[in-house]
């Protein structure tokens, strides 16, 4: 998870830099104050100058100038081997190795139109526009400016499917390559790119239908089918959008069927939230009309919401709110289950999958050499299992029991794509409406497959140590617990001896509800057969 959403950040991150660092061509406001034009003065560029002028008009001529050239306008220096100048159309055209440069922006091209009466600039072929300030690069076919601040709106526009290269303004980071079929840079608030937009940022990759930058809104957007793709993530929706501020991301967001996958973990939602700190996510948010689905072999998390938290760059805890379950899945679940998943109850069919839920699920993680138990000691108010110590006919239990359960399974893991090296999950707390059925491994001698349990309560805890549940405990919880018949066991006897029961910790709290501690010692103190 922290992979991809550092990628994530760094890729809609370019689409930011890409946007803002031409955005606002900036005015070259040398030339006359207030006016969309400037004198034009023509300067030889040595002896090999030559001028032929032909009257085409009352003080109209057609000059033809070879040999070298150079003209000023305001502050801005034209130069090419050639150029023609058109009186009636206020206009001049520069020929072959066109060299213009202001105190914003220096432009090369094959050539290149100025129309003195608008300040617009049009160059054609093999274009290079560089931003002084950013050091960002512009290249294509075409591009178009207005010079001047004179009373005009500030708009470039290069099509022909032109390239942007935009610079790490800290020098640390690799620039962001841009590359869409036409892009317009309006003022300094607004930038739009249409047409196939692809980024390359890195190892980070994005493609997009169009992008746009709004300035005034601190906001950058990818939208039309965006895709956004590191080695080890890809990240998808209707919209990807960023919120930038003092040129640093806030927030990441992918909304309209979000869907977020990596090597070992799938989620989908109908929009995924980020909120960034520096160069770290502090929390992800999963959610939308439709319930959200994590998937991380060997099981998967729904709930209406899904809030991850981070600290140190780590998950430090998630909660699922609303109709939440976290159900076994196998150990192919992320490569195999589809967004037509999401919002499936969690069953005991199915291959018997091991599940809890609630109205509310929270899973704490820790650092898996922070050290210590994992497993409290029971309250009395609770009805619990310790899974490590369930017997058989006065033999301990396999020590890894419920260990195949679905929090269980993924209680070993760390952190998706952390490599083992981050934090490993420490309990489940269930509340409202709490239940929870696991099986617990028999030892292998006995056959007959492994036992069931199943705790029903307003408050269901499961603790972990090593990688495996240790401890289950329920409050103001009733519980059933099911041992198979060995093979060629007969039907168990009736009543239970009572010396062959669980370990349950009873419910010994005075005046819970009806059936909260004494069905609870009951169903929990019988072996069934199944």
């Amino acid at each position: 998870m922290r992979s991809l959403l550092r990628a994530l950040v760094a890729a809609v991150l370019g689409v930011a830099l890409g946007a803002g660092a031409l955005a606002g061509q900036g005015a070259d406001t040398a030339g006359s104050p207030g006016s969309r034009s400037c004198t034009l003065i023509l300067l030889p560029r040595g002896d090999s100058t030559r001028m032929v002028s032909h009257r085409v008009g009352p003080d109209q001529y057609v000059t033809h100038v070879g040999g070298g050239l150079r003209w000023t306008c305001g502050s801005a220096r034209m130069a090419a081997d050639s150029g023609i100048k058109y009186d009636r159309e206020r206009r001049i055209e520069l020929i072959r190795a066109v060299d213009y440069r202001d105190s914003v922006r220096t432009l090369t091209a094959d050539s290149l139109n100025y129309w003195q009466d608008r300040d617009r600039i049009v160059a054609y072929g093999h274009v290079r526009l560089v931003r002084l300030a950013s050091k960002s690069v512009l290249t294509g076919p075409r591009v178009e400016f207005l010079r001047s601040g004179g009373g005009g709106e500030q708009r470039t526009v290069a099509t022909g499917r032109p390239h942007l290269t935009v610079r790490d303004t800290t020098g640390k980071g690799p620039p962001a390559e841009i590359d869409a079929d036409r892009m317009v840079f309006v003022g300094e608030s607004d930038v739009r790119m249409r047409g196939d937009v692809r980024i390359v940022r890195g190892k980070t990759r994005a493609r997009s239908d169009s992008a746009i930058y709004l300035a005034d809104a601190h906001e950058g957007r990818l939208l039309g089918n965006p895709v956004v793709t590191s080695e080890q993530f890809r990240l998808a929706g209707s919209v990807i959008s960023a919120v930038i501020d003092s040129g640093k991301v806030r927030t990441v967001t992918s909304r309209g069927e979000a869907q977020a996958s990596g090597e070992s973990f799938r989620l989908f939602a109908d929009a995924i939230d980020a909120r960034v700190a520096g160069e770290r996510i502090e929390r992800l948010w999963a959610h939308g009309p439709k319930p959200a689905l994590a998937v991380s072999a060997p099981y998967r998390l729904d709930g209406d919401s899904l809030v991850f938290a981070f600290r140190d760059g780590d998950i430090d805890s998630l909660v699922s709110v609303g109709g939440s379950s976290a159900v076994e899945v196998g150990d192919t679940a992320a490569d195999t289950l589809g967004g037509s998943a999401r919002g499936s109850p969690p069953t005991a069919s199915a291959g018997d999958r091991n599940w809890v839920r609630g109205d509310t699920l929270q899973l704490a993680f820790a650092r898996a050499d922070s050290g210590g138990s994992a497993v409290d000691s029971l309250s009395a108010d609770t009805v619990g299992v310790r899974t490590d110590t369930i017997t058989e006919a006065g033999r301990p239990a396999d020590s890894t029991a419920a260990g195949s359960g679905a929090a269980a399974g993924a209680a070993g893991d760390t952190t998706p794509g952390s490599g083992g090296r981050h934090r490993q999950l420490r309990t489940i707390r269930a509340a409202g409406d709490a239940r929870a059925y696991y099986l617990v491994p028999r030892d292998s001698a006995e056959g007959g497959g492994d036992a069931r349990n199943y705790l029903i309560g307003k408050e269901i805890l499961v603790h972990f140590a090593d990688g495996q549940a240790r401890q289950v405990t329920g409050r103001d919880a009733i519980g059933v617990f099911l041992d198979p018949n060995a093979p060629g066991e007969g039907p168990a006897p009736t009543p239970v001896p009572a010396g062959d029961t669980v370990p349950v910790r009873p419910d010994t709290t005075r005046g819970a509800g009806a059936g909260s501690g004494s069905a609870g010692r009951r169903t929990a103190g019988r072996r069934g057969r199944s």
